[in-house]
């Protein structure tokens, strides 16, 4: 929304002016320049800067340093008046029709000499393209798993839904146990394995990607919460039917996906005032110790209020608690994990759909199928045959 240019509206920024005003500030001859479309680079300075509309309507976008990774968080003034810009505030000019005329004091020196400039919002860290997916699938591997590496020229991510792996890249090591996440760059050379005594099921993504910077996903590890990575269960899902637009909805699921992880990246990137170390470690041990309570009664009925008083809290506490750690509901985790093994359970085929809706503890085979179809759109014996 465009605001009007007056001192109130304009005071975070700078000063507005009148004609009169202006002229009395003026030492020496202004600069004029005229812009015929929007200039490509917002420009900043260190010393304040006095501008004014010559001929034609002109828009001013500006803001914050601080403001720069956020995408379209600028304000918009019709410049129909003088004014001053403080230091270090990122502007640009943007003609209404076809061209603007608009002066710069004090002149004597040109923009690129007075000023240095930064990307448009078009030209962030953070945006990102994915133009094809090429392989995504779901791994179930044995204790002594070892895969002695590869690099390729696309992306490739990995997510640890169950036990623990080790990951080698550039000679780095890393540790992966469940939630955890790890990239691979284009020819990252990368080694997986997994640890000691563990077995270890994991997603597996390879796709292009443009990434202004690289850095911020390659040699580290990511934990993510169930809601994220309920977008990669996804994505495997729609991998294992042939269905109208599946390529372009696993897309979508995996943009998503990266859109909320850089969310989180940049959210974590500002100051803020954390939670002291030990109440951190406390919430931790509670969704830890939540999150084993399911794993070991999967094959039971297991509500909240089971889990409430197991961990001897009220349900409201607890529920407010794993939805603010996980960002899922704790009854939709509940959900996600039995289905998670009814996957597995098809997947092994020792077990009729029947069987597996009654181990798992559903009241009917009927409320098992319409969870299983809404969750993976797709139906368990659909996707039994998908395996075939």
């Amino acid at each position: 929304m465009i605001k009007n240019l007056n001192p109130l509206t304009f005071s975070e920024y700078g000063s507005v002016y009148t004609s009169a005003e202006y002229a009395c500030l003026k030492k020496e001859t202004p600069k004029t320049i005229t812009f015929t479309e929007a200039s490509p680079l917002f420009y900043t300075g260190e010393y304040q800067l006095y501008l004014d509309v010559v001929e034609y309507p002109t828009l001013l976008e500006i803001m914050y340093e601080q403001d720069c990774l956020s995408a379209q968080n600028y304000d918009i003034y019709l410049l129909d008046k003088p004014v001053s810009l403080n230091s270090k505030v990122y502007f640009r000019i943007v003609p209404m029709h076809t061209k603007c005329t608009v002066e710069f004091y004090p002149g004597h020196l040109s923009l690129n000499q007075y000023f240095y400039s930064i990307s448009s919002q078009k030209d962030r860290h953070y945006v990102l393209n994915i133009p094809k997916i090429y392989v995504a699938f779901y791994q179930e591997k044995e204790k002594g798993f070892y895969f002695k590496g590869e690099h390729h020229p696309c992306w490739e991510l990995t997510y640890v839904d169950t036990g623990e792996m080790f990951s080698v890249v550039e000679k780095q090591k890393f540790l992966l146990r469940q939630g955890d996440l790890a990239f691979y760059g284009p020819n990252q050379h990368h080694i997986q394995y997994a640890a000691k005594n563990s077995s270890v099921n994991f997603f597996s993504i390879a796709f292009d990607m443009e990434l202004k910077k690289p850095s911020l996903l390659q040699n580290q590890v990511f934990h993510i919460s169930h809601a994220h990575a309920a977008l990669l269960n996804r994505i495997i899902s729609e991998s294992t039917v042939s269905q109208l637009y599946s390529e372009e909805l696993m897309i979508c699921y995996l943009k998503e996906f990266l859109i909320l992880l850089f969310r989180t990246l940049h959210s974590q990137s500002q100051t803020k005032p954390p939670d002291s170390h030990l109440k951190q470690n406390l919430e931790k041990n509670i969704i830890c110790e939540v999150c084993n309570y399911v794993e070991e009664n999967i094959f039971s009925p297991v509500t909240v209020s089971d889990i409430a008083h197991h961990v001897n809290l009220s349900m409201p506490y607890l529920s407010a608690l794993f939805h603010k750690k996980e960002g899922i509901r704790l009854i939709e985790y509940i959900n996600n994990k039995k289905l998670e093994k009814s996957k597995e359970m098809i997947r092994s085929g020792q077990y009729t759909i029947t069987q597996i809706s009654e181990m798992l503890g559903y009241s009917s085979i009927h409320y098992f199928s319409r969870l299983f179809k809404s969750t993976y759109s797709i139906s368990p014996s659909e996707y039994a045959k998908a395996l075939r």
